[in-house]
């Protein structure tokens, strides 16, 4: 009998409201890859998911298999971002992040190695690291994830980026070596 639910680690990448009390979320997590889930009900007046769900925490979900898009229920926080809210420049670097991962992963599963950078870069930004080791480890990601490594000396990251997936960023470019 195939299994109907799977527990999983997320970061999530962002959401999209869905009606009046859903959302649609994006979710980078180690087992599936880069996935959409709907988190039913999140938005009621008294959900106790709302805040799990915001851009870059890391949360612990089960996500259950239907036929079209899977749904997410029962999350719990692992790490939020709260703790960097108050800067601007630092909530601008992990919105650019989480757009840059949303940009090139795809839906598959992800090796321990590569997961765990991405966590890692997910704390330099929360940690407020210098900003050069952030894009170097950035740029050791998309080396890992068998793209060239970009060279920051001649292109930005973000316009790296631009140029892999033929598509414009949205976010404004504060990830940059100064």
């Amino acid at each position: 009998m195939k299994t109907r639910s799977t527990k999983i680690q997320a970061i999530v990448i962002g959401y999209k409201n869905l009606g009046e009390t859903d959302r649609l979320v994006s979710l980078l997590c180690k087992e599936l890859g880069l996935i959409k889930a709907v988190a039913k009900g999140v938005r009621k007046v008294g959900s106790s998911q709302v805040g799990n769900l915001e851009p870059g925490n890391l949360i612990k979900s089960l996500l259950i298999s239907t036929k079209s898009i899977p749904i997410l229920t029962q999350t719990k926080l692992v790490s939020d971002t709260s703790g960097i809210r108050s800067g601007l420049k630092t909530v601008k670097q992990l919105l650019q992040f989480l757009e840059i991962l949303n940009s090139i992963f795809v839906e598959e599963e992800l090796d321990r190695a590569t997961y765990l950078l991405v966590l890692k870069i997910r704390n330099h930004i929360l940690l407020q690291h210098p900003q050069k080791v952030t894009v170097d480890a950035l740029a050791d990601l998309i080396s890992q994830l068998g793209f060239d490594r970009p060279n920051l000396k001649t292109k930005s990251l973000t316009k790296y980026v631009e140029e892999l997936t033929d598509r414009k960023l949205k976010s404004y470019e504060y990830l940059t070596i100064n």
